[in-house]
């Protein structure tokens, strides 16, 4: 297929993790290169051998994914929390010397810096998405807020300078980024995150989900969807639910996602407030059922201490599900308060356990909660349109 508009382009993506590693960060990079390749630009992505790194699990290594190149470097852990990966800044080097871009991914990640200095040494044009996180709302523990004490002012912000262009996927990430780097906004472009909205079409029958995890049909099912990660507010979400679920025995928490460590602590805080037997755990879904805990859920519930967007929220949506989410990043571009869901404060278990209690005690809000949602997310995001404004940003800085 020929490209759109203009020449082709060669493009170069870099990410600290790619598919099927999971995270919202690798859908986004992989969503866009294979938009880019089914429109007939040449893309490879860089990228390392890792599944998660937080524990440090090794992945699938080289081969093609949507007929998009991927070359997996193997990474390694540098000073306890880094991640590393040392056969890349060759590779960048070398790659960017035939590329009309320079597209890297995730701020204060080895990649970023590596591409920043391929773009110095050979004058291609470098895009930063920095999908960015606050240093005090991180995975790695003490020693990584540590490291990014010294990060930031250093290497991240040598980054940012040497940045074309810096796409936000929301203006709370740009707002927030602003506190801790020296970020001109001459560069900014905001670019929303989208998701597969033609996955989303036909929303499935959830009634299947329910008889899999031995709940009766008239249980009210309260999911959180997303990785079982130390910033996802797991931790306010299991105390709060207990005390909205209290005079609703219907209700019940589903916590899907892969674990990173986090299950024993969630299992032991339910069975501490006697809800053991009304929470679930369903670990990594595959993509179809996935949509279908989406379907069958009646809330959706992101409690994040940070989301530069929220994917996530845009699928629940498209189910036709209502939200309630934390007030942080970009999370308020995507749920519209009081319309397709209800925001509250992060750690605040009063807030959010009232916010699932009205939505539990009366279903008819969340029903048009949800039929406002889904309107929203399926008329105004999706990959294609964010594609196509991001190759619009790759064509201001490529000459010709």
């Amino acid at each position: 297929m020929a490209a759109r508009g203009n020449r082709a382009l060669r493009i170069v993506l870099t990410c600290v993790r790619y598919p099927p590693a999971p995270g919202g960060a690798e859908t986004h990079v992989r969503s866009l290169a294979e938009a880019y390749a089914r429109r007939g630009h040449d893309v490879v992505v860089h990228t390392s051998d890792l599944h998660t790194e937080y524990p440090f699990v090794r992945g699938d290594l080289g081969g093609e994914m949507g007929g998009v190149k991927v070359v997996r470097h193997r990474a390694r852990r540098l000073l306890g929390s880094w991640t590393v990966m040392p056969a890349l800044p060759r590779a960048l080097r070398e790659a960017a010397r035939g590329a009309d871009v320079l597209h890297a991914h995730s701020y204060g990640y080895h990649q970023t810096v590596a591409a920043a200095r391929a773009s110095r040494a050979t004058g291609t044009p470098l895009v930063f998405t920095p999908h960015f996180h606050p240093p005090w709302s991180m995975e790695g523990g003490a020693g990584r807020r540590l490291l990014r004490r010294a990060f930031d002012p250093t290497l991240g912000a040598s980054v940012v300078r040497q940045a074309s262009r810096v796409i936000g996927v929301s203006r709370g990430e740009i707002e927030e980024m602003k506190k801790h780097l020296p970020l001109d906004e001459a560069k900014v472009r905001v670019i929303p995150n989208g998701f597969d909205a033609d996955k989303f079409r036909s929303v499935p029958d959830g009634e299947g989900v329910r008889h899999r995890l031995g709940l009766p049909s008239g249980a009210k099912i309260v999911l959180f969807a997303g990785r079982l990660a130390s910033n996802k507010g797991l931790h306010v979400l299991v105390p709060a639910f207990a005390a909205a679920a209290k005079g609703d025995p219907a209700a019940v928490l589903v916590l899907a996602g892969e674990d990173q460590g986090w299950r024993p602590r969630l299992e032991a805080m339910a069975k501490e407030r006697g809800i053991a037997d009304r929470v679930r755990f369903t670990g990594h879904l595959p993509d179809g059922a996935y949509r279908e805990h989406l379907a069958a859920a009646d809330l959706f519930v992101l409690p994040s201490e940070w989301e530069a967007f929220g994917i996530v929220l845009l699928e629940a949506m498209a189910c036709g599900v209502p939200c309630v989410a934390t007030r942080v990043g970009g999370a308020p571009e995507v749920v519209q308060e009081g319309r397709t869901g209800l925001l509250v404060p992060y750690g605040d278990e009063a807030a959010l356990a009232g916010a699932m209690g009205e939505l539990l005690r009366a279903p008819w809000i969340g029903k048009r909660m949800g039929a406002a949602g889904r309107e929203r997310a399926m008329s105004l995001f999706s990959w294609d349109a964010v594609a196509d404004r991001t190759l619009a940003v790759y064509r201001e800085v490529t000459p010709g």
